[in-house]
C-alpha cells in the first residue's frame, strides 16, 4: 500500500494475508464437472464479475436522474460513511455509499455548488475501468468524469492501493438495526412501480417475493401489526392454498418437542400465536394512532391466558404520523408483566424481536461460559422451512442428534432457551442472516459454529448431514441412516435422471449480471443452477446485453449455455427455442412463456434433503414434459403485446409489462 499512514481505516493499514483451507467436496452427485463449472457453482454462493456484466438496464424502476446505483447492496451507516468521506476528501458531500452484490463499492456525491451528482466506483481488479490499481479499479457512471470525482478517486487510490478490495468492503458497516434492510432488497420487480420500461424482460420478482419470506413468530406470543388495511393486504401470501400472483417457495411447518421434530399436518395448529391488527384509518392519521396500539395492548392484558411476550410491528404510516410505539409499550409493560418489544417498521421484525429478547435475557442473567450444554443438541440458524426440513431433522434424530430448534426466519418463544442449551450452531448459507448468526456464535461460546452447504440435491444434502454428524461425533450413525434412504431412491433417481438428460430448461435475466440473479444469495440460499444441473437437465441462460451493437460471445460451462439478447424480438425467438422445454418465472402465470409453447418452473419445485432431491426431479420432469402449451401455443396469441402507438416492437426499451 502506498501513501502515508492514516487512522481512518486502521484495519486496512494493519492488513495481513490470512490463508484459509478450502474444501472441495465433489459436486454433482457422481457427475464429473469441469473445473470451470465447479468454479461457477462456487461463485454462485456469492457473485463474481463476468463478461458482459457492464450491460445494465437503463430503464429500471430505481432510476434516479442521471445517476443509478447499479445493483442493490449494503448501505453504509453514518459512522462508516463519515470515514469514507474523509478517505475520499468529500466531507459532507457523499449522499450514499454501499457495497453492491457484485463486490464493488459505489458512492454518489455532490460535486459542485450547482448540485451536480456523480457516481464513483471502486471495483474488482481486472475489470474494464477508468483506471487499474494493484488491488482494485477506479470507475464512474455517466457520460463524463467530473474533475472533483476524479480527484477523489485518485486520492483513495494513492492511500489504499494494494489493500485487498474485500478488506475495504468490510469497512462498509450499516447503522445498528439496518443490516437486513438494503442487503435484502432486490431490484427485479414488475409491481414495485407502474409499468416499468424493462418489465418485458423481468422473470424474477425479488421485491415482492423475498422480503420477510418464511418469517414469523411461533409459540405463545402476540403480534400487533400497527398499519393500515391496504398495507396489510399488500403482503405476498405464502399459503399455497390461496391464489397468488407469484410462485412462492413451498414450505412446511415443524414442531420442536424436546429434541424431536415433526411436521404439522394441514389441519393442525402449532401454537397459540395471537395476531392483532390496528387498522389505521383517515382520522387516526390526523389525530395520531398511538391509542390504537394502547387499546390492543390493554386487550391483551385482560385475557385470562396471557401471551408470554408481545411484538409490536408497523408499516410505514406510523413513521410518517410520528406514533411513539416505545412509549405505548412502556405504558403497558408493567400492566402485562411480560416483555413487550416495539420493533416498528423493519425488514425483519422477527429477527429484531429475537435480538431484543436475547438482550433482555442477557441483561437479567448474563450468559455463562460454563453453562451446561446438551452435547447431542443443535440449533439451525437462518434456514427457511422448505419442504424436506423434517426429513433432514429425522435423519439426524435417527443418529441420536437432537435438533432443539430452528431459529430465524421463524422464531419460537423458547428460542433463547434452546440457543443457550445447544452445543452446536449450524448456520445456513444465506446472507440475510449471516451477520446475525456470526453475532450469536460469538455470544454463545463455547458452543461451536458449523457452516455446511445448503442441503438441496443429493450431493449437498449428504455433505450437510455428514458435516453435522462429524461435528457431533456421530458421523457413522448419520451415514448409516442416510445410506438407507439413498439406497431406497437410487434406482428411481437414475431412471429419472436419464430422462432429464434429454431435456433443457432455462432462466431469463433482465440485466447483464446473470450470476447475481442466479446466486444462492437472492434465492433464499438455494443454489438453483447447481441443483438443476445435478438432476441432469441442460441449462440455458439468457442475459440482457443492453443496446450494444454486437452481442457478447456465447459462454459454456459443460451443459450450461449463456446467450444474450437486446430486444423483445430477440428474446421472443430465444424463448421459442425448441431445445428448451421450460423457463423459470416467479409469476404464477406467464404468457411470455406459455404462448411460446413452453412450461414454467419456479422455486416451488425445490425441496430439501435426499427425498426432496427426488421430489424435485419428479416435479421438474412433470413440468418439462407437459405437452399442453407445446400443442396449443399457436392458438394462444402473441407472447408479447405490441407497443401503443404502433411503434416497432423491436426497441429494447419497450414499456409493455410482458405478462398478464
Amino acid at each position: 500500500m502506498s501513501g502515508s499512514s492514516s487512522s481512518l481505516f486502521p484495519e486496512l493499514e494493519a492488513y495481513e494475508t490470512l490463508e484459509t483451507e478450502s474444501s472441495s467436496a465433489s459436486l454433482g452427485a457422481g457427475r464429473s464437472w469441469s473445473s470451470q463449472t465447479r468454479s461457477l457453482f462456487a461463485d454462485l454462493a456469492g457473485v463474481s464479475a463476468e463478461e458482459g456484466a457492464e450491460a445494465k438496464s437503463d430503464d429500471g424502476v430505481y432510476e434516479e436522474s442521471a445517476v443509478r446505483l447499479s445493483r442493490p447492496g449494503l448501505a453504509a451507516g453514518a459512522e462508516s460513511l463519515a470515514r469514507f468521506e474523509r478517505a475520499f476528501d468529500l466531507v459532507g458531500k457523499i449522499r450514499s455509499l454501499k457495497r453492491t452484490e457484485g463486490g464493488s463499492l459505489e458512492f454518489v456525491a455532490m460535486l459542485d455548488e450547482q448540485g451536480t451528482l456523480g457516481c464513483g466506483i471502486i471495483g474488482p481488479p481486472g475489470e474494464r475501468a477508468w483506471q487499474q490499481g494493484k488491488s482494485f479499479t477506479l470507475g464512474y457512471r455517466g457520460e463524463g468524469l467530473h474533475s472533483t470525482l476524479a480527484r477523489a478517486l485518485l486520492r483513495f487510490k494513492a492511500r489504499y492501493d494494494g489493500v485487498p478490495l474485500e478488506r475495504i468492503l468490510e469497512q462498509i458497516e450499516p447503522d445498528a438495526g439496518d443490516e437486513h434492510m438494503l442487503t435484502n432488497d432486490y431490484e427485479e420487480s414488475v409491481l414495485y412501480a407502474f409499468a416499468p420500461g424493462s418489465a418485458w424482460r423481468r422473470f424474477f420478482e425479488g421485491t415482492e417475493l423475498y422480503r420477510g419470506t418464511c418469517g414469523g413468530s411461533r409459540g405463545k406470543v402476540a403480534v400487533i401489526d400497527h398499519t393500515d388495511i391496504e398495507c396489510l393486504f399488500n403482503q405476498v401470501s405464502h399459503d399455497a392454498r390461496l391464489p397468488s400472483f407469484f410462485n412462492t417457495p413451498d414450505t412446511e411447518e415443524l414442531v420442536f418437542e424436546d429434541g424431536r421434530v415433526r411436521k404439522l399436518q394441514s389441519h393442525e395448529h402449532s401454537d397459540d400465536v395471537r395476531l392483532l391488527f390496528t387498522d389505521i384509518g383517515d382520522i387516526d392519521v390526523i389525530k395520531g394512532a398511538d391509542k390504537l396500539v394502547d387499546e390492543a395492548l390493554e386487550l391483551l392484558a385482560t385475557l385470562p391466558d396471557k401471551p408470554d411476550s408481545v411484538i409490536v410491528q408497523s408499516g410505514c404510516l406510523p413513521d410518517v404520523t410520528g406514533d411513539d410505539l416505545e412509549a405505548s409499550a412502556a405504558r403497558t409493560r408493567d400492566k402485562l408483566r411480560l416483555p413487550v418489544f416495539a420493533v416498528g417498521q423493519h425488514n425483519d421484525p422477527t429477527g429484531k424481536a429475537l435480538g431484543a429478547l436475547f438482550a433482555e435475557g442477557e441483561h437479567s442473567t448474563p450468559i455463562a461460559l460454563d453453562r451446561p450444554l446438551d452435547e447431542a443438541g443443535m440449533v439451525v440458524l437462518g434456514m427457511p422451512a422448505f419442504v424436506g426440513s423434517a426429513e433432514l431433522t429425522g435423519i439426524l434424530g435417527e443418529a441420536g442428534i437432537r435438533v432443539l430448534a430452528g431459529v430465524l426466519p421463524q422464531v419460537m418463544d423458547d428460542a433463547c432457551e434452546q440457543l443457550l442449551r445447544a452445543s452446536l450452531l449450524v448456520e445456513y448459507p444465506w446472507d440475510r442472516y449471516r451477520e446475525t448468526a456470526r453475532r450469536l456464535g460469538e455470544r454463545l461460546a463455547p458452543a461451536r459454529v458449523l457452516r455446511p452447504p445448503a442441503p438441496f440435491g443429493l450431493d449437498s444434502s449428504r455433505r450437510w448431514l455428514l458435516a453435522i454428524g462429524a461435528a457431533m461425533g456421530r458421523r457413522s450413525e448419520v451415514e448409516s441412516a442416510l445410506n438407507g434412504r439413498l439406497e431406497h431412491i437410487a434406482g428411481r433417481w437414475r431412471a429419472l435422471q436419464a430422462r432429464a438428460r434429454q431435456l433443457r430448461v432455462g432462466f431469463v435475466v433482465e440485466h447483464g449480471h446473470w450470476r447475481s440473479a442466479l446466486s444462492a444469495r437472492r434465492s433464499l440460499g438455494l443454489p438453483m443452477l447447481e441443483v438443476v444441473s445435478e438432476m441432469g437437465f441442460g441449462v440455458d441462460i439468457l442475459a440482457y446485453a443492453g443496446g450494444r451493437g454486437q452481442l457478447p460471445a456465447e459462454q459454456r460451462f459443460d451443459d450450461i449455455r449463456v446467450r444474450w439478447y437486446r430486444s423483445v424480438d430477440e428474446l421472443d425467438a430465444l424463448l421459442a427455442d425448441e431445445q428448451v422445454a421450460a423457463w423459470y418465472s416467479e409469476l404464477h402465470y406467464d404468457r411470455r412463456i406459455s404462448r411460446n409453447g413452453k412450461n414454467t418452473f419456479s422455486m416451488r419445485e425445490f425441496a430439501m434433503g435426499p427425498g426432496g432431491a427426488l421430489s424435485n426431479l419428479e416435479s421438474m420432469l412433470r413440468v418439462a414434459e407437459l405437452p399442453f402449451y407445446r400443442s396449443y401455443a399457436r392458438y394462444l396469441g402473441p407472447s408479447f403485446l405490441d407497443e401503443e402507438g404502433g411503434r416497432p416492437r423491436s426497441r429494447s426499451t419497450e414499456s409493455e409489462s410482458g405478462h398478464d
